[in-house]
């Protein structure tokens, strides 16, 4: 009898045991399952404050840089906008009034704010000289899709002693603020579109490449058209996945993409990776030379106007 009251004892304990492991083992489950969809929601948020050019930033120290060049010859101009919609999804909109700051400051090449009045009265916010800016507050409405677009006029004679710092901080401590700090070079070959290679690629033997790597650089405003021999490359995905996104695309096909560039747009450079389809390996008989490499990719500049019509000839 003590024999079996024993042997109860311990199947009951290692029911309770097994039923302890079991909960807990649901309730670990259940917590990281919970921790993940948390997890989960969060990415990929962004705020419905935005702009083409600003980033966004917590302190000032955090503000980052971009590089934008022209052409030497003349006076050029680039503009900013200001949404309440990310720039992936303008048709998501922020149901709320925002009420922000515009700041506009030019800075020396050490960071150090510009006071030079006749420096300053060079280069211009929507036509108003920067000797004469103040900070301008105004509003992006809620209930529809609200921007707000400024045109920066920078001199050829100033471009590349000074930087532009721009700045656009909310009043509601929900969203975060935008800035840039913008420098400037002279594009001293021309202000029309153009493709290169880099260096240290056009250094090794074409046929030893995986990828391609080029580099589209211009400033006037132009409509951009890209194709390529997909027998032998094809467009980084990533790139064109980023790029339908932007306001700056029209279309593209299994070959070919075309997106506007410089002038207003804020884009003077892209970046562009192209991966081989079917990589070539060099023999003594036909080996793979640049020129045919780059006869894969090819580049049309349509130049236009601010209004997107076509420039007149």
């Amino acid at each position: 009898m003590k024999r079996e009251k024993t042997n109860l004892l311990i199947i009951i304990n290692c029911s309770l045991a097994c039923m302890f492991l079991l909960i807990a083992g649901s309730l670990a489950a259940y917590t990281s399952l919970s921790n993940a969809k948390r997890t989960i929601s969060t990415v990929g948020s962004k705020q419905l404050f935005s702009s083409n050019i600003l980033l966004e930033y917590e302190k000032e120290d955090d503000i980052q840089s971009k590089f934008m060049s022209f052409s030497k010859d003349a006076d050029s101009t680039f503009k900013v906008s200001v949404c309440n919609y990310a720039q992936d999804n303008p048709e998501k909109y922020a149901s709320e009034d925002i009420n922000y700051t515009i700041k506009v400051s030019l800075l020396d090449q050490n960071g150090k704010i510009v006071t030079d009045q006749n420096v300053l009265s060079q280069y211009k916010r929507d036509n108003t000289p920067f000797s004469e800016l103040k900070d301008q507050k105004d509003t992006l409405s809620s209930g529809r899709k609200s921007e707000h677009v400024h045109s920066i006029t920078v001199p050829a004679k100033y471009m590349k002693g000074y930087k532009i710092k721009i700045t656009a901080v909310p009043d509601k401590t929900g969203y975060r603020s935008l800035g840039r700090i913008i420098s400037f070079s002279e594009d001293v070959s021309s202000s029309e579109w153009k493709i290169d290679y880099l260096n240290d690629e056009l250094a090794q033997n074409a046929y030893d490449l995986g990828c391609i790597n080029t580099r589209l650089t211009g400033s006037e405003y132009a409509v951009l058209t890209l194709t390529w021999d997909t027998d032998h490359v094809q467009i980084d995905p990533w790139f064109l996945e980023d790029i339908k996104k932007s306001t700056v695309y029209i279309e593209s096909g299994n070959n070919s993409l075309t997106f506007k560039a410089g002038g207003d747009s804020g884009f003077n450079q892209y970046d562009i990776t192209f991966y081989r389809t079917n990589p070539v390996h060099g023999d003594d008989s036909t080996p793979e030379k640049w020129d045919a490499i780059k006869s894969y990719i090819t580049l049309t500049s349509e130049k236009i106007e601010e209004s997107g019509k076509k420039a007149k000839k």
